[in-house]
């Protein structure tokens, strides 16, 4: 006979879970390794529905695994940073301004970014040139001239 009464179902499925916990989150966890595109949907469905509960959670994770925490930014912060050198972002630029001065980065007038901008493109591109002329050999450069003229 079905349990009519909820509290005497939810009891039931208290003792049913108690008795069969190992082979419940066994095949819980079968069924999140196949179905990974339901569990990222509900997962975002219930974030948005429980934003706090979310951040607090969040928050508490963080706070038992602050070692793990400061790995992850430390190499996020390089992968980063690596990505803003590349492609010379404002910040950057106004970093290396900034360098051995009492400028703060926010001080910087935009056209002085600029220009520094342009000066730093221009110093890379003549490292990447000279390097690519000490390995061509060019006419002038590397072995065989001895640095004399005609004579």
């Amino acid at each position: 006979m079905p349990r009519t009464d909820p509290e005497a179902r939810r009891q039931y499925k208290r003792e049913y879970y108690a008795r069969h916990r190992d082979e419940i989150i066994a095949a819980t966890t079968v069924w999140r390794k196949q179905n990974p595109d339901k569990v990222a949907k509900y997962n975002r469905s219930w974030r948005a529905r429980n934003p706090q509960s979310f951040r607090d959670s969040v928050k508490r994770w963080r706070e038992k695994n602050a070692e793990k925490v400061r790995i992850w930014r430390n190499e996020n912060n390089r992968r980063r940073d690596a990505k803003r050198r590349a492609v010379l972002c404002d910040g950057y630029v106004r970093r290396v301004l900034s360098k051995r001065t009492q400028v703060k980065q926010g001080e910087w007038p935009q056209e002085l970014v600029e220009l520094k901008r342009a000066v730093l493109k221009l110093r890379r591109w003549l490292h990447d040139n000279d390097k690519s002329e000490e390995h061509a050999g060019v006419a002038g450069h590397g072995a065989g001239h001895d640095g004399g003229g005609e004579g």
